[in-house]
């Protein structure tokens, strides 16, 4: 009764692990449409036993349609062609009703996500994307299937780095991506990943090693990662500093974009842009950074005002804002407020994917008030120490 092959394929991944990657309110919906397809056919057969008892009358297919007569004789050849062109009939129109109903009542779940452009790369990015530092955690069949769910209900931007995990998300991105490229949809989605090396001879090999590890053909994205000094700053942008070994892997055509990271100083992000020709940040952008060494005040507005795409992390600092009970929507679709291309959120399971997908699709705005609400509720609810990307 499921409608599409990737519904399909998606129910199949998780119940080979254990897990149902379909919303509870879809399988309720489906569970309805069962019930009823199997009532319609209940009748079907309920009017083929009347027809044979001659309780009904049949219509004579030779003269008009709205012209009934009683057989005087039981001709069941008659009462088998009628019965099964009528029941052809409820069948058909059945199953074009059940088809309709789960297109209706599935919309605003199925329906894609919104989507931003990423700068000037080309590509335009599902709000949420898919943070891979948690990746490496559990098993990598689990994971495969997290990242499958995440494709299905729209995440197109995948983000990943070789020190996570010491190169496991990477290598359980390859699982997936093997996947994809086997049903053609390896271009349907945008992959990042990151080198923390700062020398030309270390990151070459590094993206060697991702390349290897993630076994695609091109990386969409390579990011120097964590800058967060002017002297690391001075170090990977050097003759011989990492940033010569992304751009010859450009050179070549294997990778498409090169961009940067920050974590701590605002200032050192907004001087990289004015030297170099970045095309993306990622820069934590979560509800704590509106008061606590904030990008928001003039790392952000400065990379909007040159067109860059604007990648969001740190959304839930780091999961102290989920063991301090914040509310987690809320801080997610403060984000979402602001003028970034994709969120990216570490998801350590399935169910968290659906949630933020859900929370991501039911976001309609938040007011400043609402938003200055939030900002007091949270600081009384986290101790910045605990931030140590902002040390």
């Amino acid at each position: 009764m499921i409608e599409k092959f990737q519904d399909i394929l998606v129910w199949f991944i998780g119940c080979l692990h254990g897990k149902c990657l379909v919303s509870p309110e879809i399988w309720h919906k489906i569970t309805i449409q069962i019930f009823f397809a199997f009532f319609r056919t209940s009748i079907n057969y309920f009017l083929m036993v009347l027809g044979f008892i001659g309780l009904i009358k049949q219509p004579d297919h030779h003269q008009s349609i709205d012209r009934f007569y009683t057989p005087k004789r039981r001709d069941y050849s008659h009462v088998f062609k009628t019965l099964k062109a009528a029941g052809s009939l409820a069948t058909l129109a059945g199953i074009a009703k059940m088809i309709a109903n789960r297109k209706a009542a599935d919309e605003e779940t199925l329906a894609p996500l919104p989507t931003n452009p990423l700068g000037s790369m080309g590509f335009n990015a599902s709000v949420l994307g898919m943070g891979g530092a948690t990746l490496s955690n559990g098993t990598q069949a689990e994971a495969v299937a997290m990242l499958e769910t995440a494709f299905q209900l729209g995440i197109n931007y995948f983000d990943t780095a070789s020190q996570y995990g010491d190169g496991e998300s990477e290598r359980r991105y390859g699982e997936w991506l093997t996947l994809l490229n086997s049903r053609g949809q390896r271009g349907e989605i945008f992959l990042a990943t990151k080198t923390l090396s700062r020398g030309y001879n270390q990151a070459a090999e590094e993206i060697e090693a991702s390349f290897t590890r993630l076994g695609t053909e091109y990386i969409d994205l390579l990011q120097v990662h964590s800058v967060n000094d002017i002297d690391t700053l001075r170090q990977v942008t050097s003759r011989n500093g990492s940033l010569k070994a992304i751009e010859q892997a450009r050179d070549s055509g294997r990778v498409r974009h090169i961009g940067i990271t920050g974590h701590k100083d605002p200032a050192i992000i907004m001087q990289a842009i004015e030297e170099y020709p970045f095309e993306s940040v990622l820069m934590p952008l979560g509800i704590i950074d509106r008061y606590y060494v904030p990008f928001i005040e003039d790392a952000l507005p400065a990379c909007v005002a040159k067109g860059l795409s604007v990648v969001a992390m740190k959304v839930f600092a780091e999961g102290n804002l989920v063991t301090a009970g914040a509310d987690l929507m809320k801080c997610l679709q403060f984000t979402m407020t602001l003028p970034i291309s994709t969120a990216i959120i570490g998801m350590g399971s399935i169910d968290q994917v659906i949630q933020n997908v859900g929370w991501v699709k039911s976001f309609v705005g938040m007011t400043p008030d609402q938003i200055d609400e939030l900002e007091e509720q949270v600081k009384g609810q986290i101790d910045t120490d605990v931030l140590w990307w902002k040390k």
